[in-house]
């Protein structure tokens, strides 16, 4: 595979959206039952000052990144707080305590961040209160002491997941859990369970120049969308028959991929990271801005699917050095390949407009493979 030499300047014309996909009920499936003797979980009270204490302490993690962002605005703040003023109860905050010294949330981010914003930074100034209108515009220093000490003593139902929960119970309360309109992908809900080496290394590959000129800036950050892309990819790379034959799940497979790369030496994490880089290179040499893209010839450049990503990804990464040769030097008949099956609706099929259980994903590896193969005859 060939190094970049295209200069930062010829990479990007026009920033792309990812293609929309459809989410197929397949994978959804549950393939196997929980544990009942690893799920541990107890409902607890707490008052505020407690965890306000925690948080001060830097023994509850509310992961930034993870959070994505806080979307309270200030009168929906405002309002929570003249809630607690009123003694209305507040729903229950789920909480991941397997780890002893750190707590991370699951549920109540954003109420958690309001409380922290209002009592401990002392920066959150009330508005739009309706029963405490003389509240108005005041920080929590500027409240009575009496309302004060009934915010830091109200009691808040927490339902604790207790050390000796299994993993994989966690990361299902996080996706039963998160079931609004701004819940979490499930890319973000494994990147907050698998902080380390993992993370690290999709952080770094997805801000590379290799993986941006790659997909022409066409797969955004936004609920993680291009970590899950490239981990759909390193999981072929990593190649570790284990991820695969213990479990029919993608998705799980995924998850399981983010552990094992946890464990993997820094050597080995350097030199998967460089193959990666090398693979978005030679994705590049052939297909240009068109990369994983459905091409029309003479259309506007489409935007990058998903599928298409992660079956040519994993093709290429496949082919050695003589094959790569060949491939090159043939680039016009593949593009040309993939313009004739754009248009005959080939990738417009189910296998190509969702992400898919393990069986699509194979399938469509597959067919790439064939398309590949049918070039290098």
């Amino acid at each position: 595979m060939t190094d970049m030499n295209t200069s930062t300047s010829e990479l990007i014309e026009e920033d792309a959206e990812i293609e929309e996909e459809e989410i197929a009920s397949e994978e959804e499936e549950i393939n196997e039952p929980f544990d009942p003797t690893k799920i541990r979980v107890e409902t607890r009270q707490f008052n505020v000052d407690y965890l306000l204490r925690k948080i001060r302490n830097n023994e509850i993690e509310l992961y930034p990144e993870f959070q994505r962002k806080f979307v309270w605005n200030k009168i929906a703040q405002s309002r929570l707080i003249e809630s607690i003023l009123l003694r209305i109860p507040i729903p229950a905050f789920y909480i991941d305590a397997t780890n002893e010294e750190k707590w991370l949330m699951i549920d109540g981010l954003q109420r958690l961040t309001t409380l922290k914003e209002f009592v401990i930074d002392n920066n959150l100034k009330l508005t739009g209160l309706e029963s405490f209108t003389e509240f108005n515009g005041k920080v929590y220093d500027e409240i009575p002491r009496n309302y004060q000490r009934r915010i830091e003593e109200t009691l808040l139902t927490v339902i604790l997941l207790e050390p000796g929960t299994g993993k994989e119970f966690t990361q299902a309360i996080f996706e039963r859990i998160n079931t609004s309109s701004l819940s979490l992908s499930t890319q973000e809900i494994r990147h907050g369970l698998n902080q380390g080496k993992a993370t690290r290394l999709l952080e770094h590959l997805a801000a590379s120049p290799e993986f941006k000129k790659a997909t022409n800036k066409g797969i955004k950050s936004e609920r993680m969308a291009d970590r899950e892309c490239i981990l759909r990819v390193l999981v072929f790379m990593i190649n570790n028959q284990e991820l695969f034959e213990s479990n029919k799940s993608f998705k799980k497979i995924l998850d399981k991929s983010m552990t094992y790369i946890n464990l993997m030496s820094e050597d080995e994490i350097k030199l998967i990271s460089n193959k990666f880089l090398n693979l978005m290179n030679l994705a590049f040499d052939i297909f240009g801005k068109d990369a994983f893209r459905k091409i029309k010839a003479g259309s506007k450049s489409p935007p990058v699917n998903k599928a298409l990503f992660e079956a040519w990804s994993v093709n290429l990464y496949k082919l050695n050095c003589q094959q790569v040769e060949i491939l090159k030097e043939r680039k016009e008949i593949i593009k040309q390949q993939i313009i004739d099956l754009t248009n005959a609706g080939k990738f417009d099929t189910p296998m190509y407009r969702s992400t898919g259980n393990l069986k699509t994903v194979l399938d469509r590896l597959n067919e790439i493979g064939e398309i590949i193969k049918s070039v290098l005859q």
